[in-house]
């Protein structure tokens, strides 16, 4: 029994590696077909602003404009994509990472992106952790760019970082005055 149990975990181990492995393969393959379509989308939107913009009224260029932008967003969600394939393969690495300097790293990268909007934004106190620094820079990205999109829409965007102390972990959180979610989802 213990032969079964033992060649059945092998078995299961072995699905889940091909499986993650045609997801990997799945996720970078359609990443790249949407490239070039969204190349083709964003670049004509472009030239068709530039070069006949003056002719547009403004519901045209409304219009255009929010082409532009959401081709520049898919082409964000690409990118995240890719990342999300990449990160299977990548070995993790546990070191000491400074929540505080990632935090002020993170928040300043996303801001230049997102100049149209004075956004005030709190960072408390974040003790330093040991983890991979990739991953945790990946989930405060995601966390934070949600955080910025969702509560973009309020006159005054407001969005704290920070973290608490249980007895035997810290738990960092992001909160934003956005829209928020139905917590049925």
């Amino acid at each position: 029994t213990w032969q079964n149990l033992d060649n059945k975990v092998k078995e299961r181990t072995l699905q889940l590696e091909r499986v993650n492995k045609e997801l990997e393969a799945f996720s970078y393959s359609v990443s790249h077909d949407l490239r070039t379509p969204l190349r083709a989308v964003s670049g004509y939107s472009i030239m068709l602003k530039e070069d006949y913009e003056d002719k547009l009224d403004a519901e045209g260029k409304r219009i255009i404009g929010n082409i532009i932008s959401n081709a520049r967003m898919m082409g964000k969600l690409i990118d995240d994509l890719l990342a999300f394939s990449r990160l299977g393969k990548k070995e993790l690495t546990s070191t000491k990472v400074d929540m505080q300097l990632l935090a002020i790293s993170v928040v300043n990268e996303l801001l230049q992106e997102n100049l149209e909007k004075d956004y005030k934004i709190n960072i408390g106190i974040l003790p330093p952790i040991e983890a991979d620094p990739g991953m945790v820079k990946q989930v405060l990205m995601n966390l934070l760019s949600n955080a910025i999109k969702y509560s973009s829409k309020k006159a005054e965007p407001e969005i704290e970082i920070g973290s608490e102390d249980e007895e035997t972990r810290t738990i960092y959180y992001v909160k934003d005055n956005g829209v928020g979610f139905d917590m049925a989802y």
